[in-house]
């Protein structure tokens, strides 16, 4: 079945007369149940793509979207094979999202420079739900991370073992946040605080949030 796409949402037609653009079509399906979460999701994949092709030192040409239930095509232009390439093998790698404890080098299953030795624990992408990220009143940014039944009770066996130690948050093998167990007692989310601006948050909480939920199928 298909719905139309409400509106805000920015669908323009598709380009196919510019000299060496490439155009790649994608299959993004989701594990969400409700249409608005598709909705959402499918926004934050094109911003996704659009931060992905900047890093690249490139911009989206065009964009199409159709909405189905359970999935959306996302039709782009890009500039050329090779950087659709590298998007596609981009937006298809795993997210892989943990959360590590501190434990001496000589234990730990990863070291990172500066920070110390980091076992596992267990808690990966099955583990977190969502993230949503606004600004507190200094316009720092902050993201909120909410777990599934599953992930809050393996999540409340680390900070038991873990008060006043440090976790880390590795993505895709990276340690992007260093958190101090304040307490013992697991609270509702887990909160980073001071991210240089509400920007940053709401980049990292679109990654997080498209890693989770969507699956990029490159299509013929």
């Amino acid at each position: 079945m298909r719905y139309a796409i409400a509106a805000g949402f920015a669908a323009l037609l598709l380009t196919t007369g510019c000299s060496g653009n490439t155009v790649v079509r994608y299959k993004l399906t989701f594990d969400t149940p409700g249409a608005g979460d598709q909705q959402e999701l499918t926004l934050a994949s094109i911003r996704t793509i659009e931060r992905r092709l900047e890093s690249m030192g490139e911009q989206l040409v065009d964009k199409e979207v159709t909405v189905e239930s359970g999935s959306s095509l996302l039709t782009i232009t890009v500039a050329d094979r090779t950087i659709a390439d590298l998007l596609t093998e981009d937006l298809t790698q795993p997210l892989q999202f943990r959360i590590m404890e501190q434990a001496p080098e000589a234990q730990a299953d990863t070291v990172v420079i500066g920070h110390g030795g980091f076992r596992e624990t267990g808690i990966d992408d099955r583990s977190l739900y969502s993230a949503s990220a606004s600004e507190d009143a200094e316009k720092k940014g902050i993201i909120q991370l909410a777990f599934t039944d599953q992930g809050r009770t393996a999540l409340a066996g680390v900070f038991r073992r873990n008060k006043g130690a440090y976790i880390g948050l590795f993505v895709r093998g990276r340690l992007a946040s260093k958190l101090l167990v304040e307490s013992d007692t697991l609270r509702e989310h887990i909160v980073i605080r001071d991210l240089p601006t509400s920007e940053i948050a709401r980049v990292f909480a679109d990654d997080l949030n498209v890693g989770i939920h969507v699956t990029f199928t490159r299509l013929p």
